[in-house]
């Protein structure tokens, strides 16, 4: 024979709770529902943290890489057009 437990005793699994009810619980320093909503978020966070705070803490860091890339290609473009002339060896 089961037994069944009252319905308010029944609590629902953290992957089933809202944003607000998992707040509310971290709130409460329940670190499994931080764990949950990190789980939920981590991708979105990271995109953000990423697109907004890195070239904001490292000024010129995108430029830079990029000016870099540029000048590989072309470092790489006049190497070839000197190999191809006439008399290179």
């Amino acid at each position: 024979m089961a037994l069944a437990l009252p319905a308010n005793s029944v609590t629902p699994r953290l992957a089933d709770r809202s944003d607000d009810q998992l707040m509310m619980a971290y709130a409460r320093k329940d670190s499994a529902a931080f764990d949950e909503l990190y789980s939920r978020y981590k991708g979105a966070l990271y995109g953000y943290l990423v697109k907004n705070c890195w070239v904001s803490c490292c000024p010129g860091t995108s430029t830079t890489g990029a000016t870099f890339s540029r000048s590989q290609d072309q470092g790489a473009r006049r190497a070839e057009s000197v190999r191809s002339r006439p008399g290179a060896g």
